[in-house]
This record gives C-alpha cells, sequence and structure tokens, in this order.
C-alpha cells in the first residue's frame, strides 16, 4: 500500500509503503530488495504506519533518507498489556517517529546502509510512557 514517494536527483524513485517498507523503482523497474524495512517497529492500523519520506536536498553529498512513520516501541518487560489496545499492533495511544537512514553509495543508493538509523524525533517515545 504505498502512502508517499520521494525522488533521487538521478530520478530513481523510493516507494514508502504504510507497513514500513520502502521500495526503490527505476523506470518501469521495481527492485526486489527493499531499500529498507521498518516494518517491525511501524504500528499500521487504520491511519497509521509509516507516513512521509523524504531525502535531503543535497542528496549525493548527503545521501540522507528520512522516514516519518507511528513508533510501535518496545514492550517492556514488566508490560502487564500484551493484548487488545495496548498490545502489539494495536490501536491504543503511540507515538510519532522520524528517523534518518543513509542510502548506500556502494550500491547506487538502492539500499539503505545497516545501522544508519538516527532517531531525529521520539526517542523518548516508548510504551512505558502511553501505558
Amino acid at each position: 500500500q504505498p502512502i508517499s514517494l520521494a525522488w533521487l536527483p538521478d530520478e530513481t524513485m523510493l516507494i514508502a509503503q504504510k507497513s514500513g517498507i520502502v521500495r526503490v523503482a527505476s523506470g518501469k523497474t521495481l527492485d526486489v530488495t527493499p531499500f529498507l524495512d521498518i516494518s517491525g517497529i511501524v504500528n499500521g492500523p487504520r491511519d497509521r504506519g509509516l507516513l512521509d519520506i523524504a531525502t535531503h536536498p543535497d542528496f549525493f553529498d548527503n545521501p540522507y533518507v528520512y522516514l516519518l512513520f507511528t513508533y510501535e516501541g518496545v514492550q517492556p518487560d514488566n508490560n502487564e498489556f500484551t493484548s487488545g489496545l495496548a498490545g502489539p499492533d494495536g490501536i491504543g495511544n503511540r507515538a510519532g517517529r522520524l528517523i534518518r537512514v543513509t542510502a548506500d553509495v556502494d550500491n547506487n543508493y538502492r539500499t539503505a546502509l545497516a545501522g544508519s538509523e538516527v532517531i531525529l524525533l521520539g526517542k523518548n517515545s516508548t510504551r512505558d510512557y502511553f501505558n
């Protein structure tokens, strides 16, 4: 379910899907390997999910991709809320998160560098603060 698009300077298109997967398309070709898959940390019911994608304005010097999404969060060890609204992928309170990832220059910007995620907003947004 595509939700937002971003263009690289070489006219490659990044397609953000609601589930948290970012795909790469050039011309009429969709890459088999996703640019990035953050579906494990995206809360996706209803109007939530991966909400937007953008690239740095000076992409070739700063190959950054920005992603805004509804953060699923990590269950605290002592969380009594394991089902219903507060359970994983439930529709209870969730926070937004904005991250930046670095595109891999070595593979022509077709994937994000592993471990390059930087949380810009929402670092303290965990379920500890909502339930």
